[in-house]
């Protein structure tokens, strides 16, 4: 009954307060203490796509055993409707013992004595449990009390078709577990009313039990929803201390376990290495001389290093006939799948020599295989030239294996019609809106993020799974990342163009509006337009967005105050740096200007970023009478400026609210870990997502309780 309360104080931990599901919680081994002994109990949080894995373990003298895991799902809040109790009271109205049998096999302390009254009927059974007032200061470290929990989880096993009491009946595993307010008044934690149904396949002769359970505070409220809970009757004694053969014993301590292969593998590097300064050189000559040839930089043979690599990691390392080398398929959840045609067989082999996989089946997943943005870019690069078919990057979100790919691609070619004439597909839905998570029950509203400067929402992939698959999560990506199209060179057309698509999603306001860096600027533009509609924008977040004033010309005494800085760190190493500086430079103003990028996607690129700068130009940011929720990671001043000024290395000043209260009067500067990068990535973008969950649900209430406001005020009086 613990593993709910575990849970909660395990999320709390990172910073997650939300209400959340736990997923197949399945118990291998019991989670046991002796009397008047500590026991050593670790909760572990891995991430996952969705929420985290959960894993509980007890300290045994041979090492950890794993007695509970389950998936833990980050759900948005969702209105749940309060039972009608007086109904369902008069539909279980038969007196029933508050002692159940099953306390003959256990011995319950103190605070299990919580039953004050229980009632049965042929559907349903209710308790009412109440905490004794001696044990009230536990509330202050509980939520979900293990004694309410774990009385309200089985006092209906009385009730269970040839029920006779005479053996021990222990809990196994539970399908659903939602804990809807996990930081809700504790006051209202001290009683509790709990429905119990006990499903059709439960027996003594079945030797299983499995039930439905939903707590309610006294206030009338569902806390906490339990769906298919279920009991084993035990044939024998309970074994405290010994390991089931479904469960895992791991090391002793977490800091004697052996290392892995990679640990391994570093640990011998390290100890053969070179030092910090001879490193610092040997990467600024493979920057240099990169264009020339390929250069690896190692300390060991380079052979010699693939060959321990494999031998450590277990890993199939093999040479292809181009020389490249590559890994045998990882271990997946999908089985592997051989391509069944040649559009799927063009696709997979794409995907091996990209991924650097010897195999990869229809069924794979781009991401699960190691799959990211900038081997995107390259991949849909290919598929273009291939297919002639000129794909976003977006479309890995419906699209994320060879199978799903592969249809999507034949979708897209021309076909013939019975008169042998030439059919066209026709266009796909939205040309802007990147349905990340779409699916809409009318229960929350959506939320629309639009993309970083080069317009691609691919990276934000982990923030649209952290916020909550329960919430519709749309990405806007910019005109010209595909196909011929011209970019948008004015932030006032994109953003009339974003909300043209926008509104077929969402007719009318209150709108959730948000922008990752220069996209948080098209956001804004999209705010002042719906407002000057007589719309209303309850929530404009802007994910380290600089204000365009930040990016002021520098000055001559700036630039000198730059250079000498440059002097004083680098010293003989400066002329070399500032050689191969100026030729980057002149060589991307040339790719700039030219528009002859490598054919890998950069030309869009290019483009985009060309026609932000000339938007961001000639953009007038003015006064924004709304309000600006700005998430911001810590910016580390490279150069310090006259006057006490500093810039950071994208050569923005440094602000701590990125200097936008120029140019509104309401902004909340909320701070959040990584850089301008990886805050939207892996780990830090846990952080981030919690932080913009709970400004997001804070704004649906607000709008709510000024709705019902308004609606009051509006009623005629009699």
């Amino acid at each position: 009954a613990g593993y709910f309360e575990l849970a909660r104080q395990a999320l709390r931990e990172v910073g997650v307060r939300q209400p959340f599901e736990l997923r197949e919680l399945v118990l291998p081994a019991p989670l046991a203490a002796a009397i008047d002994e500590p026991t050593s109990v670790q909760a572990v949080l891995t991430p996952t796509d969705f929420g985290y894995s959960l894993e509980v373990r007890r300290h045994l003298a041979t090492g950890w055993l794993r007695t509970g895991e389950a998936q833990i799902v980050l759900r948005a809040p969702a209105p749940v409707p309060d039972p009608d109790l007086a109904s369902l009271r008069l539909h279980a109205s038969q007196l029933a013992p508050t002692r159940t049998r099953q306390q003959d096999h256990l011995q319950l302390g103190p605070r299990w004595r919580v039953a004050h009254q229980v009632h049965t009927g042929s559907q349903h059974s209710i308790a009412d449990l109440e905490l004794p007032a001696t044990y009230l200061g536990d509330l202050q470290g509980f939520a979900l009390h293990p004694a309410l929990v774990d009385v309200g989880l089985c006092f209906a096993l009385e009730q269970v078709p040839g029920y006779s009491g005479d053996a021990l009946w222990v809990p196994v595993s539970a399908q659903s577990v939602v804990v809807h307010d996990p930081d809700g008044p504790r006051d209202q934690l001290r009683r509790a009313t709990v429905i119990a149904v006990i499903r059709p396949t439960s027996s003594e002769v079945a030797g299983f039990a499995t039930f439905d359970v939903t707590f309610l505070d006294s206030a009338g409220r569902v806390r906490l929803s339990v769906q298919g809970f279920t009991m084993k009757r035990l044939t024998g004694e309970l074994e405290l201390d010994v390991a089931p053969s479904d469960a895992t014993l791991e090391p002793r301590l977490t800091h004697e376990r052996p290392m892995t292969p990679a640990e391994e593998l570093f640990r011998y590097s390290v100890s053969g290495g070179i030092r910090a300064q001879e490193g610092a050189e040997a990467f600024e000559s493979a920057l240099t001389h990169y264009a020339a040839i390929p250069l690896a930089v190692t300390p060991f043979d380079l052979l010699e290093l693939q060959k321990s690599a494999n031998r450590a990691s277990g890993a199939s390392l093999r040479r292809g006939n181009d020389s490249v080398v590559t890994f045998a398929r990882p271990l997946l959840s999908s089985a592997f799948v051989a391509p069944r045609d040649a559009v799927e067989q063009t696709l997979a082999d794409l995907w091996q020599e990209l991924l650097g996989i010897e195999q990869v089946g229809v069924r794979d997943s781009f991401f699960d295989l190691g799959g990211h943005s900038l081997i995107a870019v390259r991949l849909f690069a290919r598929i273009r030239k291939l297919f002639s078919v000129d794909l976003p990057m977006s479309a890995l979100f419906g699209a994320e294996t060879v199978e799903t790919s592969a249809a999507l691609i034949r979708a897209l070619l021309p076909t013939t019609d019975s008169a042998g004439r030439l059919v066209t597909p026709p266009p796909s839905q939205y040309r802007y809106l990147v349905p990340m998570h779409p699916r809409d029950d009318g229960r929350t509203t959506p939320f629309f993020l639009v993309a970083g400067m080069f317009g691609n929402v691919l990276n934000l992939r982990h923030l649209s799974n952290q916020i909550g698959t329960d919430r519709p999560f749309y990405g806007l990506q910019a005109r010209g990342l595909f196909g011929n199209d011209v970019p948008h060179d004015s932030f006032e057309e994109m953003a009339a163009a974003y909300l043209e698509e926008i509104r077929t999603v969402q007719p009318r306001g209150p709108y959730l509006l948000g922008g990752f860096s220069g996209g948080g600027v098209t956001a804004l533009e999209m705010a002042r337009q719906l407002r000057d509609a007589g719309e209303q924008v309850a929530l404009l977040a802007l994910l380290d967005t600089p204000a365009p004033s930040l990016r002021s010309p520098l000055t001559t005494v700036d630039r000198a105050a730059i250079q000498l800085q440059d002097v004083l760190k680098h010293r003989l190493r400066y002329p070399r740096r500032w050689l191969q500086n100026r030729r980057d430079w002149q060589r991307t103003l040339s790719a700039r200007q030219q528009g002859n990028a490598p054919d890998t996607g950069m030309q869009h690129d290019l483009a985009i970023e060309a026609a932000f700068m000339r938007a961001l130009d000639k953009y007038a940011v003015g006064h924004f009478d709304g309000e600006i929720t700005l998430y911001r990671p810590d910016h580390r001043v490279l150069y310090r400026l006259p006057g006490g000024r500093g810039i950071d290395e994208r050569r923005d000043f440094v602000e701590a609210d990125n200097g936008w209260r120029r140019h509104c009067q309401h902004v909340t500067t909320i701070d959040v870990p990584g850089d301008h990068d990886s805050m939207v990535l892996e780990p830090h973008v846990r952080v981030l997502a919690a932080a913009l969950r709970a400004a997001i649900e804070a704004a649906e209430t607000e709008t709510e309780i000024e709705t019902t406001r308004r609606l009051r005020n509006a009623r005629p009086t009699s």
